[in-house]
């Protein structure tokens, strides 16, 4: 459960039925996924929206998407192995700081994707930043 950027509404999950906003002066709810378990991270401007899903295989590998704030025009940002650990959106928008696992203990790889001018495709993926165990990043 969070607020919109914008103070506007909040989004929430239904467990069974996927992610949902709801505006808080007038109620109206609006469903932006149904997917039951990916986990969002608004841009902060408020206008793009991360999805991060963890997809059921023997690799436990995550995807990421990227798409507006209501949802639409979803784009695939990248696949990683063993799943992503704690996405950052940088103050500009234009960045994300993620942690990829390595292996089945607490092991990450924290990288810089950079987005194009659109947030619709990465454009460049930086080496490993830091390496090994990683417990908590930030910018």
């Amino acid at each position: 459960v969070g607020f919109s950027p914008d103070d506007k509404a909040i989004v929430f999950d239904d467990q069974e039925k996927g992610y949902f906003m709801r505006n808080i002066e007038n109620g109206d709810r609006k469903e932006l996924t149904n997917y039951t378990e990916p986990g969002l991270l608004d841009s902060p401007d408020g206008k793009k929206r991360l999805l991060i899903f963890s997809i059921v295989n023997s690799a436990h590998d995550s995807e990421i998407f990227i798409s507006n704030l209501d949802g639409t025009e979803e784009h695939e940002l990248g696949k990683y192995k063993l799943g992503i650990f704690q996405p950052l959106w940088h103050k500009n928008g234009m960045r994300l700081l993620i942690a990829e696992q390595i292996g089945f203990q607490a092991s990450f790889n924290a990288r810089i994707l950079e987005l194009d001018a659109d947030r619709t495709k990465v454009i460049k993926e930086s080496e490993v930043i830091v390496k090994g165990p990683v417990y908590e990043i930030a910018w």
